[in-house]
């Protein structure tokens, strides 16, 4: 689990991408999920 502040970083960052292409922040999210947890 990532500590709160990197939470809330990450909330910031999907709030200010929403307008953005959410679908491509997502893939990247979860490649990295992907990359980090294999």
């Amino acid at each position: 689990p990532l500590p709160y502040i990197e939470k809330q970083v990450m909330t910031d960052l999907m709030h200010q991408r929403r307008e953005a292409s959410l679908d491509d922040y997502y893939e990247d999210l979860l490649t990295q999920y992907d990359v980090e947890y294999r």
